[in-house]
Formats: structure tokens, sequence, C-alpha cells
């Protein structure tokens, strides 16, 4: 998977069998706003979101950038992958994320 940075638009994201997959992003000072995660509903599942937000923590490691997850899906990322999670914003693993993870009914 291929995943390209958009700096002006500040979208990263990935093509996957011919449908997007992004998250969109704000930086303000040297912390790095989470605020919406997408991936079709019929690709979930398979990892995307999680390579997305992979890159996008390397890409605040190497730019010294702190995290804040706002999105839900980064709340949840960065509570299973403890790694990264000293690059988050001090108390910034609250629940009260302002989008939310649609499921398959």
């Amino acid at each position: 998977m291929k995943i390209a940075r958009d700096e002006n638009e500040k979208i990263i994201s990935a093509e996957v069998e011919d449908k997007i997959c992004f998250f969109e992003y704000e930086i303000n000072f040297c912390i790095l706003n989470i605020l919406y995660t997408f991936v079709p509903e019929e690709l979930r599942g398979r990892g995307i979101a999680n390579e997305l937000l992979i890159n996008v923590s390397k890409l605040a490691a190497e730019r010294c950038y702190r995290i804040n997850p706002v999105c839900s899906y980064a709340v949840f990322f960065y509570k299973r992958y403890k790694e990264f999670c000293n690059l988050l914003v001090d108390g910034s693993l609250d629940t009260s994320g302002v989008c939310t993870i649609s499921r398959k009914s």
C-alpha cells in the first residue's frame, strides 16, 4: 500500500482497490491534531487505518511534533499501540473524541 501525504490539504491517504482511505489532521504550533479517519466500509478490518496512523506517528517523531488524537479511532489506536504513546500530548487519551467509529450491523 502506497501512502501519500498532502501537507497543503492536511491529509494522509492511501488508495486501496481504487478507493481512497484517509485521515485529516491539522498542526497547531508543534501539536498534530488527528481530526478524522475514513476507510470505506468494504475495506475496514484490514489494518489500513492502522498503517495510516503508523505513518503519521513516524512523521510526528521525525518533526518533533506531539500528537493529539481528537478522532475516536485515533484514540483507540494509541491505546492499543503503546509504543507511540510517548508522542502524545498529556491527557490526550480522553475517550470523548469528536468523531465516531461506524460498525457494520
